[in-house]
Order: structure tokens, then sequence, then C-alpha cells
């Protein structure tokens, strides 16, 4: 996969995801709490269980008190 120049982008991402597994995991279910009033599929559930978390994570990883707070990845030592 990494020799492949189009999917540069989505080995990126999926590493970032594989580096964000504690905030994924501790964050998508209070995310997605209100699944049942709103009544939304699968594809949105997994688009903000992840995604907010992911986004999350990029936001907050260069403030090391966060990062210690939410046990953050230090995205600066992969990249």
């Amino acid at each position: 996969m990494e020799k492949i120049n189009r999917i540069d982008g989505l080995n990126r991402f999926l590493v970032l995801c594989g580096q964000a597994t504690i905030p994924i995991m501790f964050m998508h279910i209070p995310l997605n709490h209100w699944k049942t009033e709103l009544a939304y599929g699968r594809s949105v559930y997994v688009l903000i269980g992840v995604g907010i978390p992911v986004v999350f994570t990029v936001l907050f990883n260069k403030n090391k008190v966060m990062r210690k707070l939410f046990r953050l990845p230090d995205l600066e030592k992969f990249g």
C-alpha cells in the first residue's frame, strides 16, 4: 500500500485512526448516545464515533497537558 500514491492519504488516515484508538474507544459511546432518538444508520454512527474523536485528537495533540489528561498520542513522534 505504501508504494501507491493515490491511497497515501487513506493510509495516513488509517495510521492516525490506529494512533487514536484510546480517544475513539472512550468517546464513541457517549457521542452516539442519542442514536435511538435520532434514528440514523450505521454509516453515520461510524462517522460520528470515529470522526469526532480523530478531529479531537488532531486538535488537542499540540497541547502537552491535554495529551496527558486525555491520553492522546503524540502525533509528532510518528509523523
